[in-house]
């Protein structure tokens, strides 16, 4: 075969290209987002204090960064900018898995075939688990004064029929030395006492969690269709189902809508189809201009992964953000530079708080909670006291910020802090795959059970301080640690997570020994477990109704 010079030159910039594009290519299927963690289950927790955890680990300078390829604007036929003559809607065949049976939507130009479901989450009703975690249980063994002016003194004697007696009045009892006290409060007079050395003094009480709560459904429940068109990491939220584990008024029909459609088809023929109201996920890279300015009827949009919370601004320096660009974009923006809404398209919903967002979008937008990974378990019936936890506290995750290096130097000095009570763990590098050994990470059982035998979570901020972790060791009934860093906490947590019972720090170097008070103190530790647990069912319960009244009132 003869080749000439023109075809030598093609196959020799070719080859140039393909050089010079490995290294992103290499950095494309690194990936980089923040994983809260999880390693191969052969680590034993206790044979990894903190003083044996490589100190080898990547700086700022050396942690990939955040990058994704976005796709080329979509633009509509002419037909679809003026008259919008459905019938020249481009169509994508969707993508079928060997043995799946599409389901059929009736649309305007006939029908249309979509997968099934990923996921058919069922509200829980809001009853509560009738359960053993409602049951009386040792809590620990402290000392101290069962008299006071917070303890109602009982005859009853022996631990049996004084907890019975205290349950009638829904109060926690303590038994000890032949005596019996009903306690109204916790008293922070306690102490700790070593296991080994408590005889009779003993505290029982209600260390109930008020989650997850029964699977029993009425089967009069209104249905919600959630059509995401995101990554299964981002679609954690949905796929898990832990939004409809605080709902008591829909069931959530789940659907993995990518790679079969397009904006155009799906705003115009497939969600005017189904006749439940909408939630609409978008990765905030990718949100199509099109779906925003054709919103659909009874539908609501949640924005996910906006780590860095751009979403719908322009770059200082005139630079493209994600998503629709503010000024840089193709929707009409302000004279700040931000993207305008289109009025239909609000109130709007966003995971990753953002200050920002609020001062710009005021009531228009709202802020979703991240919830937990795809792969973390669903939360226990029961929680472990925190008095009763083997570590004081945890951290496992991957080197995605700076932070969490300096995190590791605070506690490797620390003295307050006993080693063998902690577990800290730094995976080689971020992985999308938790489950992967090669990664270094925590697999997601040993993950689970790790924080729930951890009275604290550690949560150094990685691409952001908010982060499946807090969210995940809430579940786990495990106080998450927060350092506020100046104003970025503030600025990047909803105003209820700053002002809730989580443990926040001004500085790490702070922790241990904001840790080491509560921990000392059982009464305490045990009472910020319980509220915390409180807090955030109720949070999570308000963040599902606003989302659920937002649908109604469209």
């Amino acid at each position: 075969m003869v080749v000439n010079q023109q075809g030598w030159q093609v196959i020799t910039s070719l080859g140039v290209f393909i050089i010079l594009a490995l290294p992103a290519i290499h950095q494309l299927s690194k990936g980089t987002l923040d994983v809260a963690s999880s390693t191969d289950a052969t680590h034993n927790p206790t044979s990894m204090p903190i003083s044996m955890v490589s100190s080898a680990v990547p700086t700022a300078s050396t942690v990939p960064t955040v990058r994704a390829a976005v796709s080329s604007k979509q633009v509509a036929p002419e037909s679809l900018q003026g008259a919008k003559d459905v019938s020249v809607i481009p169509t994508r065949p969707p993508r079928q898995w060997k043995g799946e049976v599409l389901v059929p939507v009736q649309t305007a130009r006939g029908e249309k075939r979509i997968r099934p479901p990923v996921r058919q989450c069922q509200a829980h009703g809001g009853v509560r688990h009738a359960d053993e975690s409602s049951r009386p249980r040792y809590l620990g063994c402290v000392g101290g004064s069962l008299t006071g002016d917070r303890t109602q003194q009982r005859s009853t004697t022996g631990p049996s029929g004084c907890v019975k007696q205290c349950e009638q009045h829904h109060l926690t009892a303590m038994s000890g030395n032949g005596a019996c006290a009903c306690l109204v409060a916790i008293p922070n007079t306690l102490t700790r006492l070593p296991e080994k050395e408590c005889k009779e003094t003993a505290v029982y009480g209600h260390a109930s969690f008020p989650f997850p709560l029964n699977h029993k459904v009425a089967p009069t429940l209104q249905e919600i269709d959630v059509f995401m068109f995101v990554s299964e990491r981002l679609a954690s939220l949905w796929t898990t189902c832990r939004m409809t584990n605080h709902s008591s008024q829909y069931n959530y029909n789940v659907f993995d809508m990518r790679f079969q459609t397009t904006p155009e088809e799906f705003v115009e023929l497939i969600a005017p189809a189904r006749p439940n109201p909408k939630i609409i996920v978008y990765n905030s890279c990718c949100t199509p201009p099109y779906a925003l300015e054709h919103w659909p009827a009874s539908s609501i949009l949640v924005v996910s992964g906006d780590e860095s919370a751009r979403w719908g601004f322009s770059h200082k320096n005139g630079k493209n953000w994600w998503g629709p660009h503010g000024d840089q974009g193709p929707l009409p923006s302000d004279s700040s530079g931000n993207m305008i809404m289109p009025p239909h398209s609000t109130p709007f919903f966003k995971q990753y708080f953002s200050q920002k967002h609020v001062e710009v979008y005021g009531d228009a937008v709202r802020f979703l909670p991240l919830g937990s990974r795809t792969e973390f378990p669903d939360p226990e019936a029961g929680a472990t006291p925190a008095t009763m936890r083997q570590f004081i506290f945890s951290f496992m995750g991957a080197p995605t910020n700076y932070i969490r290096k300096y995190l590791f130097e605070v506690f490797r000095e620390d003295t307050a802090v006993p080693k063998d009570q902690i577990y800290m763990h730094l995976a080689d590098h971020w992985s999308t795959d938790p489950n992967d050994a090669s990664t270094g990470y925590v697999n997601s059982t040993t993950y689970a059970a790790i924080m729930r035998e951890s009275a604290f979570t550690l949560c150094p901020k990685g691409n952001s301080v908010e982060q499946y972790r807090i969210y995940e060791a809430l579940e786990s009934a495990s106080i998450p640690v927060i350092c506020h860093e100046g104003k970025y906490a503030r600025d990047r947590l909803p105003p209820e997570i700053i002002e809730s019972p989580i443990l926040f720090v001004d500085d790490w170097k702070d922790a241990p020994k904001a840790i080491m008070e509560l921990w000392n103190n059982p009464a305490r530790l045990l009472k910020r477990q319980i509220e915390l647990a409180e807090w955030y069912d109720k949070y999570m319960r308000g963040r599902v109704k606003d989302l659920e009244a937002s649908l109604e009132v469209k």
